[in-house]
């Protein structure tokens, strides 16, 4: 079991069920809070060092889908998933505490 790092809600109105979750160990989690059974999806290793923070985009003109996630990380990473930005990354000097 892993500790929550950092929660973020959907910023789509017709998707307010669903959230975020970044652990402890690097992995993301996306629930469907309508059902807390398991997990809807999960990115093992997103990051190789605890999550610190996130932020959910929505989707703009010319995305679609759920929008825009940037996670930040004590691996001294900022990585943006989302159509089409799936798997850009930032390296920084030091561990990122917020985006």
């Amino acid at each position: 079991m892993s500790t929550v790092r950092a929660l973020m809600l959907s910023p789509v109105a017709s998707d307010a069920y669903l959230a975020m979750v970044g652990l402890d160990s690097g992995t993301m989690q996306r629930w469907d809070l309508r059902s807390s059974t398991r997990p809807l999806d999960v990115v093992r290793l997103a990051h190789s060092s605890p999550i610190l923070d996130m932020d959910w985009l929505p989707p703009t003109g010319s995305t679609a889908g759920h929008g825009w996630l940037a996670t930040a990380s004590m691996d001294k990473t900022v990585k943006v998933r989302g159509s089409p930005a799936f798997g850009h990354h930032l390296l920084t000097r030091l561990a990122v505490g917020s985006v």
